[in-house]
């Protein structure tokens, strides 16, 4: 028995130290994200957690494997770093083939010790590409026919904010798809009567005449085979201010890239026999208008519940009297994917106090002061 007992601990110790010291790799990240989908860097930087079972255990060397097929991954048939020496964990750059556009790809790593024994492999992490080339892009910017108003003023009367939308067939059973979508100043995107995903006061601020981002959705599971509806609410946001001076001087629509809000998107599909579709943003899509009356980063929002045109957003709604689109000229910034985090709703609040004055209007007090959006 003791000699039994003998033999496994030395397996034990023996195995332990093959596999680097209890050496384990965890908290894959590209560029910072943990499994972005939509990617357009066309060298991204990894980087992972090393942790240990044993106090000093370091890092001598790591490896890298990169493939379009999980089941093959350890042939690295898109990137195989070898084994190179170092102790960096984070900011490996990307060393190999060209990424191709609409493709998901697999990744894992391995590390060494400071005695030479390598650690088991990470678990795989994915990264998905977008459009790698301009050329990816066939849509359009796309608005509603109004135009700005001419004189400050002007600004200020209650305007109904944009609906826009397109319906579409789709033949064939959906394997994948995916919305890529930059709606300036703000958009809210729905398929079917859905809302498309969780973000508020979307798009972020950027400079607009240097670089416009855009999200990506997936959006496999509200899609039908036959017909399908696909809607955007335009609103303002930081694009189309109001002409507001601050400090009773500068205007700032003067010092910021301005326009009418626009969208450019385009939906891919992939469909189970392998077959492809894009949908896109163009003079197909029609306008009508919404029930926000007014929407200001710093004056708030109007919405008129009258307003509302009730089933706007579904496959079959009447749109006979909306417009045809118009295509204005959108801001000259790139278009590239979006990599600042989004601002989600982290709490909900219930009225302290509801007054209604007059037949149409209801003042809710929350009893808080903050950024707040209705529901």
């Amino acid at each position: 028995m003791n000699l039994q007992k003998a033999i496994l601990f030395i397996f034990l110790v023996s195995v332990h130290g093959v596999y680097g010291q209890g050496l384990e790799i965890s908290r894959l990240k590209i560029d910072h994200q943990n499994t972005p989908l939509g990617f357009d860097n066309h060298e991204p930087e990894f980087s992972w957690m090393l942790n240990a079972s044993e106090r000093g255990a370091m890092q001598s060397a790591y490896e890298i494997v990169v493939s379009e097929d999980e089941a093959r991954l350890e042939k690295g048939s898109s990137w195989h770093s070898g084994k190179v020496p170092g102790s960096q964990t984070f900011g490996v750059r990307y060393a190999g083939r060209p990424l191709k556009s609409f493709t998901r790809y697999y990744w894992k790593v391995r590390a060494w010790n400071q005695e030479g024994n390598p650690s088991e492999w990470s678990d795989p992490s994915w990264f998905e590409t977008s459009m790698m080339s301009p050329s990816d892009w066939k849509a359009q910017w796309i608005s509603d026919q109004n135009s700005l108003p001419e004189k400050d003023e002007d600004f200020y009367i209650p305007t109904p904010g944009p609906l826009l939308r397109k319906e579409i067939s789709l033949k064939k059973e959906v394997k994948k798809a995916r919305l890529y979508i930059a709606g300036l100043g703000y958009s809210i995107a729905y398929i079917n009567g859905q809302r498309v995903g969780d973000h508020m006061l979307d798009m972020p601020w950027t400079q607009f005449d240097k670089q416009v981002t855009y999200n990506t959705f997936d959006v496999t599971s509200m899609l039908v085979r036959g017909d399908n509806a696909l809607g955007v609410m335009l609103g303002n946001g930081w694009y189309n201010p109001m002409p507001i001076k601050l400090f009773q001087r500068w205007n700032l629509r003067d010092y910021l890239t301005v326009g009418k809000p626009c969208l450019m998107a385009q939906l891919r599909i992939t469909f189970v026999d392998g077959s492809t579709q894009t949908i896109v943003s163009d003079t197909s899509w029609k306008a009508g208008k919404g029930p926000i009356l007014m929407n200001s980063v710093y004056l708030g929002e109007t919405y008129d519940a009258r307003l509302e045109q009730k089933g706007w957003q579904n496959p079959g709604y009447n749109d006979k009297h909306w417009q045809q689109v118009q295509t204005p000229v959108g801001p000259k910034g790139v278009l590239i994917a979006r990599y600042i985090p989004p601002v989600r709703v982290t709490k909900i609040l219930k009225p302290v106090k509801m007054t209604q004055r007059r037949r149409a209007f209801i003042f809710v007090i929350l009893g808080k002061t903050l950024q707040a959006y209705r529901d």
